[in-house]
């Protein structure tokens, strides 16, 4: 197979995506800003395109076309939010505007509708990214790595191998990782009757599609038995990091990260919770890299864990 990078020195491709004639690759590390380009459908010559772009890794990549095909809107998602061009990649909007956390991980498009899985969740927004609405409600995460959609079934993936699907258009979620490993699942694809799920290290696994359905009929009974703090994902992490933690009963918590002197650096929790897994993000943009620690306080429970803020 043909490398097709005609010169343009990049050392990882995130996404790629066709429109017409043109194709376009999300890279790691490309030219700055953004790491997007464009060539021909042949994969040469390569060009920067990434004009008003943010981000050094771009994850993901949608095509659309608009305005009864006269025009074609392309999606790029970033490390550091939404951006849209309608002019094939010549120059990008910023269309991230709602989101609680900028890094997007994966689009997904529907008739009228498109769909953003982010470090903050799943949003949809139905004016291209003007304004987003939260599909967050009992997604027991922050953390999103992959989106699919059929119909009003929508299916998401998390850190820590758990998969989440939601039969009215993304109002409620449950947790259907039965049988999965716990590695965390980077893609989802629906094939037939079943949705695969595509691991770190576990390769991919597979359920029916009727079988998920038919268990969110069913009560959730599996509550965590123990207290639990998880190790945050990504560590080391620039400049966002998800931390997670299970509680056996509801009770109050209290989830604090300090420095190597013991300062607080954030206070991420203070309140509350009911049992069950929950997560929470923390961002590190205002401070400077580092080793930090997280603590959690919930009843007698108490547990700390380093990270690494590496810019």
């Amino acid at each position: 197979m043909d490398s097709g990078h005609g010169g343009v020195n990049v050392t990882g491709v995130h996404a790629l995506a066709v429109s017409d004639t043109n194709l376009f690759a999300g890279t790691i590390h490309g030219f700055s800003p953004g790491g997007l380009f464009r060539s021909s459908v042949n994969g040469t010559p390569w060009t920067t395109a990434s004009t008003g772009l943010s981000g050094t890794v771009t994850n993901t990549i949608a095509v659309r076309p608009a305005n009864g095909g006269s025009v074609t809107e392309i999606f790029a998602g970033t490390d550091l939010g939404a951006f849209l061009s309608t002019n094939n990649g010549g120059n990008w909007t910023a269309r991230d505007s709602g989101f609680a956390i900028s890094a997007v991980n994966a689009f997904t498009l529907s008739d009228t509708a498109l769909f953003a899985a982010t470090a903050g969740g799943v949003f949809r927004t139905t004016n291209n990214g003007i304004n987003w609405v939260s599909l967050n409600t009992h997604l027991t995460t922050t953390y999103v790595n992959a989106l699919v959609i059929n119909g009003t079934e929508f299916f998401a993936s998390t850190p820590g191998g758990r998969v989440f699907v939601s039969t009215n258009s993304g109002g409620e979620w449950s947790q259907v990782s039965d049988g999965l490993p716990g590695n965390d699942v980077h893609a989802l694809a629906l094939s037939g009757t079943n949705l695969l799920a595509g691991t770190a290290g576990s390769g991919v696994w597979k359920r029916p599609v009727s079988e998920m359905i038919t268990s969110v009929e069913r009560p959730m009974s599996n509550f965590p038995k123990q207290y639990t703090l998880q190790q945050n994902y990504p560590n080391p992490f620039n400049p966002s990091t998800v931390i997670s933690y299970q509680l056996p009963v509801a009770g109050s918590v209290r989830l604090v990260v300090y420095d190597l002197l013991g300062r607080e650096a954030s206070v991420l929790v203070n309140e509350k919770k009911d049992a069950g897994v929950h997560e929470v993000m923390f961002d590190g943009s205002g401070l400077s890299s580092g080793v930090y620690f997280y603590r959690i306080e919930a009843g007698s429970y108490v547990e700390t864990r380093k990270l690494i803020l590496l810019r």
